[in-house]
């Protein structure tokens, strides 16, 4: 990935060398900078027992005089289509514009604007001047035609890449209503992100797709969703001032785990590291507004931890020098898990009437890109705590992760260690289909592996709705039912469809709300002692 991450300081201009994003000249650790960086690594949990997860969090901010703030060229590439005609959102869109430029200090960038249908142009090359934005953008037209937002982001890339300046840093914040072809969008996004373009993309009301906008940008952070044609001027005026504030650039965050210590896949806020000798993660720049990322990892090694060996961040400061910072790292109490042997039956609400002593019991969890980072580190975690609250000499467990499609994660067994491994292995997916989830676990529960002296039960987790389809989800409720198989659903956040997952349980009582992901725990504990009961 090759970018121009150099500020320019006084009448001083850096060498006209590209630098990869962390791939430049050794960070040095001098604590003179020009840039003050500050920034901390905390736990979410003082003391956890052996082989569980911990959720980390690294927060970084920069405080620069203001004589060496960043230089940007910046793009505004703004939907022109059709569709921006209703609802007012052509006239919203140009409000937004307007409270753009307004926002930029032209002494240090410069702005241009490319408008799109399917026959993207450049309206107005790179500029300091704000009047001369707007005048491109009002003498547009009214908005007609088609869709094609990966043109329009590569005609950018190309004027920027023309014209320029080697000290500034190239910016493309693309606003649209509608969506074209995905898969040519992210090759387009891709690209110029290849080449060190920053991309911020703005998603308009309802019909927006916002799972490609999202994967576009720079990083998720860099996506922004605007519900109504009111919202826009609000968020373009929020991205003028992020790129307003900014010196400290080219940042690369790596975290170097220590032994015993390891990466939760599909744990991290709000995007996943490059994963190998260490985590890493590269941030374009940094302002005083913190930057955080969370993530979780599992630690298999006893006493006072320190989860992290090294944990640093290289950047190039505010007269271009890179320079490092070191994070103090989180220190973590790691004990002996304690033994939990629950015998089933339990009562619930004192009304549990067992049929019979043990179960084979399938742990359906949603991994729908919704789940994506804190929300399925934590349920992971919860679901160990539940798969480590049986007795596993004579009940069994397994595991199925669902998105558009189920399958079985681990196969029904006693093995605790395998169960652990299984759910810790699970990554989020596209599409949330209850049904699926359903059918899949049943299917195990069908197989030769079920033991016919435990009863079968589905313990089924979501944080969605099912779009399409929804009566299939019924339909394999209600063979569930024929089958004799208990179905305790849980639903996560306020997303999930709770009048579905409650018409999918067993009954009404086994059907649990859980409003944020950290109640988990305490709702799979109780589970434990309801699957039992008929």
């Amino acid at each position: 990935m090759t970018s121009f991450w150099k500020t320019a300081i006084g009448c001083a201009v850096l060498a006209l060398a590209a630098l990869a994003p962390g791939g430049g000249a050794d960070a040095t650790e001098e604590p003179a900078g020009i840039c003050v960086i500050s920034g901390t690594q905390t736990a979410d949990a003082e003391q956890i027992e052996l082989g569980r997860t911990v959720g980390l969090t690294l927060e970084l901010r920069a405080e620069c005089p203001d004589a060496v703030r960043g230089r940007a060229d910046i793009m505004l590439v703004v939907d022109h289509s059709g569709s921006m005609a209703e609802l007012g959102k052509y006239e919203a869109a140009r409000q937004g514009v307007q409270q753009f430029v307004e926002g930029v200090d032209f002494e240090r960038h410069t702005v241009g604007l490319v408008l799109f249908n399917e026959d993207p142009y450049v309206a107005q090359p790179l500029s300091r001047r704000a009047d001369r934005i707007m005048g491109a953008y009002e003498a547009a037209g009214p908005p007609s035609g088609g869709t094609d937002i990966a043109s329009a982001i590569r005609l950018a890339d190309s004027e920027l890449a023309l014209r320029s300046r080697p000290e500034a840093v190239a910016i493309i914040v693309l606003m649209t209503d509608g969506i074209s072809s995905e898969q040519a969008m992210l090759a387009a996004s891709s690209e110029v992100r290849q080449r060190g373009t920053v991309l911020f993309t703005i998603g308009l009301g309802g019909d927006v797709v916002e799972a490609p906008l999202r994967r576009m940008a720079t990083t998720p952070e860099h996506y922004y969703f605007a519900p109504g044609a009111e919202d826009l001027a609000r968020i373009y005026a929020q991205i003028a001032s992020v790129i307003r504030t900014f010196a400290v650039a080219d940042v690369v965050v790596r975290d170097y785990l220590g032994s015993g210590v390891t990466y939760v896949p599909g744990s991290a806020v709000p995007d996943e590291p490059e994963v190998g000798a260490e985590l890493r993660w590269w941030r374009p720049f940094l302002t005083n507004a913190p930057t955080k990322i969370s993530y979780r990892v599992r630690i298999d090694r006893l006493g006072l931890v320190q989860p992290s060996a090294n944990a640093v961040a290289d950047y190039a400061d505010g007269d271009g020098v890179r320079r490092r910072f070191r994070f103090e790292p989180a220190t973590v109490t790691v004990v002996e898990p304690v033994i939990r042997t629950v015998y089933l039956p339990v009562t619930w609400r004192g009304t549990c009437v067992p049929k019979r002593d043990w179960a084979d019991i399938v742990l359906a969890i949603d991994v729908s890109a919704s789940m994506q980072g804190h929300k399925l580190a934590q349920a992971i975690d919860a679901a160990i705590g539940f798969v480590q609250l049986l007795d596993l000499d004579r009940n069994q467990a397994s595991v199925v992760a669902y998105a558009s499609e189920g399958h079985v994660a681990q196969a029904l067994t006693h093995d605790r260690s395998q169960l652990e491994q299984a759910l810790l292995s699970l990554q989020p997916s596209s599409g949330t289909r209850i049904d699926q989830g359903l059918r899949t676990s049943l299917e195990e529960l069908d197989s030769t592996r079920h033991d016919p002296r435990n009863l079968p039960a589905i313990v089924l987790l979501s944080d969605g709705r099912q779009v399409e389809e929804v009566d299939e989800a019924l339909r394999w409720a209600d063979i569930a039912r024929g089958r004799g198989v208990v179905v305790v659903t849980i639903a996560l956040g306020s997303d999930a469809d709770r009048e579905l997952l409650a018409a999918v349980a067993t009954t009404r009582g086994h059907s649990y709300v859980s409003p944020t992901p950290e109640e988990l725990g305490e709702i799979y504990a109780k589970v434990a002692g309801i699957v039992r009961c008929r």
